[in-house]
């Protein structure tokens, strides 16, 4: 089963607060997320092996912007 059927997924914007390594500033960013929340369930059609991959899985954030 594909890992995706255990998610929700969404995208969502969050600022964050980000400092150049060189001269030091700070400056704040809206970065672009992904979001993938767990579902409550296991979907239809998982085996014994895809249940124990979704009592193991956990909602997580991904980073969609690669450059600021």
């Amino acid at each position: 089963m594909d890992e995706q059927r255990f998610y929700n997924e969404s995208n969502t914007i969050k600022s964050a607060t980000l400092q150049c390594p060189s001269c030091r500033s700070s400056e704040s960013y809206d970065l672009r997320w992904l979001l993938r929340k767990k579902k409550n369930a296991v979907p239809p059609g998982a085996d014994e092996r895809d249940r124990a991959r979704f009592q193991k899985a956990q909602s997580y954030m991904v980073l969609l912007d690669d450059k600021v």
